[in-house]
């Protein structure tokens, strides 16, 4: 069964992540509050969802997410990814 994950930060590690994912037909969204990153990640893949928060990937029935965002925010991203999720 296709696994559906989504990314948390279209950044440097979030990119690199995000184009593996891709690779394995294993990405499905990807979230970032910079609408320019999430232009384009529309446009080098334009089958996935993009976010502007994580509360807004939460709706959605993703398998799993990856936090690739400044390690100071990882903390309270899970947190909300564990307790809404």
């Amino acid at each position: 069964m296709r696994k559906k994950i989504c990314v948390v930060g279209a950044g440097y590690w979030g990119k690199n992540h995000i184009k593996t994912l891709h690779k394995l037909d294993a990405l499905e969204g990807v979230v970032d509050f910079n609408k320019e990153a999430l232009k384009t990640q529309e446009s080098k893949y334009p089958k996935i969802k993009t976010h502007f928060n994580i509360n807004e990937a939460l709706t959605y029935d993703y398998d799993g997410y990856i936090v690739a965002t400044p390690a100071n925010t990882h903390f309270s991203i899970s947190k909300t990814i564990i307790e809404q999720g």
